[in-house]
């Protein structure tokens, strides 16, 4: 699974992980929290997803595991990733509604 040209993938985990990193400070020294603290759920699923996928490439960077594993850990975190953003968005829905808010 590992590429032979190209960005290294460590380089990408790197610019995967520093989004994130960026995405928290950036929602925290703004204070959006407190603005609207219905988009936490949101917000927290998308960081574990891209954390997720940092990790992932930076498995497959250094093959830390065989490729059965690695592949395995890829569906699974693609899969926590897709369920909490979904969950997120349902929860800013609800919230929203609830407010009688709508946009």
């Amino acid at each position: 699974m590992r590429a032979n040209s190209g960005l290294p993938y460590w380089i990408m985990s790197l610019i995967v992980l520093g989004f994130v990193g960026w995405l928290l400070v950036h929602y925290y020294s703004r204070k959006l929290h407190t603005k609207k603290p219905e988009g936490h759920f949101l917000l927290w699923g998308v960081v574990v997803w891209f954390f997720l996928n940092g990790v992932w490439l930076l498995n497959i960077q250094f093959n830390l595991f065989d490729d059965h594993t690695q592949l395995t850990f890829l569906i699974v975190s693609q899969l926590i990733g897709a369920f909490l953003c979904t969950i997120g968005v349902i929860i800013f829905k609800i919230i929203q509604k609830k407010n009688g808010r709508r946009e």
